[in-house]
């Protein structure tokens, strides 16, 4: 009995780090990527949440763009590829948006979009990106 409590306390403390990571399988690929790994970096409760490219046997490539704690801890809403001509790599950040004073119940989605013709430098298409950013809920009294 004593051996099963010592090896679940050994091991839950290891799936609870797991838990705060994800990581998504790219299809279509992205560069020469196939996944892409999100973490959070921080004290609990005012975490940041990052990102990275993995490439098999060569490392990987952070995003320069994360999601910063604001009024509460970003969760990754959705990561996934896009070919439209070139191939696009997305991901999008929500956050619980919850002040009783002015009745604000809702959630923000902030999008990062990457086209694989700048896989190097990265960089996010923020004409693209606010075309799929925004908020959902209620904006004030009855409204939303």
């Amino acid at each position: 009995m004593k051996v099963v409590i010592l090896v679940l306390s050994l091991v839950f403390p290891v799936l609870s780090v797991i838990a705060d990571e994800k990581v998504v399988n790219l299809d279509p690929v992205f560069g020469l990527s196939q996944s892409a790994r999100f973490y959070y970096v921080g004290s609990e409760g005012n975490q940041t949440l990052r990102g990275e490219l993995l490439v098999a046997g060569k490392g990987s490539t952070q995003f320069p763009d994360v999601c910063e704690h604001e009024g509460g801890d970003a969760q990754l809403h959705d990561a996934y590829t896009v070919s439209a001509g070139n191939t696009f790599f997305v991901f999008t950040c929500s956050w619980v948006v919850l002040h009783p004073g002015v009745n604000l119940k809702g959630t923000d989605f902030v999008s990062y979009v990457y086209s694989d013709k700048e896989i190097r430098s990265l960089v996010n298409d923020k004409k693209l990106a606010s075309s799929i950013s925004g908020y959902e809920g209620s904006l004030e009294e009855g409204g939303g």
